[in-house]
């Protein structure tokens, strides 16, 4: 069978920058995109993480560049708050929300969390803000174990992105 290879595609929503986009392929545990790396990358003064499966480690790991200023946001499934994720949650600049069971549990048209999704602002050694989307969720297994894709997207300078995201 023939593959075709994605040199480039077009970003065309105008939130985002041109070119800002990267490729993050995670094989068996290694991330093979070096530019990206894993947790750096990840880590930023604000953050907020998508998940329906998530582990206390890598949670940890996402969140360890907040520190009392940043904000840190998680969005999962109520089975996976234990305790620890409730605590590590619990100053005023943290927020946990899980999915109400009325939604999941429904005649009409249940709905489940699957999406994967990573917002980080003000990595390492950079000042910009990236979403990631993908298969990989918030677990060693994640970004450790399978084989999974992330796509990350800049968002162009002067965007206020984390509060309007959080309140979508």
């Amino acid at each position: 069978a023939d593959l075709d290879r994605v040199k480039r595609f077009n970003v065309d929503d105008p939130v985002f920058e041109d070119e800002g986009y990267d490729f993050i392929p995670f094989l068996f545990g290694e991330c093979l995109n070096k530019e990206v790396p894993f947790p750096e990358a990840f880590q930023g003064h604000d953050v907020m993480v998508i998940s329906p499966f998530i582990d206390k480690d890598t949670i940890e790991k996402l969140g360890a560049r907040c520190g009392k200023n940043g904000r840190y946001t998680l969005v999962t499934r109520p089975e996976y708050v234990t305790e620890d994720i409730f605590q590590r949650f619990s100053n005023e600049n943290s927020n946990v929300y899980v999915m109400n069971d009325q939604m999941g549990s429904n005649d009409y048209d249940a709905v489940n969390l699957h999406a994967k999704c990573y917002l980080v602002s003000c990595p390492p050694k950079d000042n910009g803000i990236y979403l990631c989307i993908g298969s990989a969720n918030a677990t060693k297994k994640g970004f450790s174990g399978n084989s999974e894709m992330l796509l990350r997207l800049k968002y162009k300078r002067g965007q206020l992105i984390y509060e309007k995201f959080r309140n979508e």
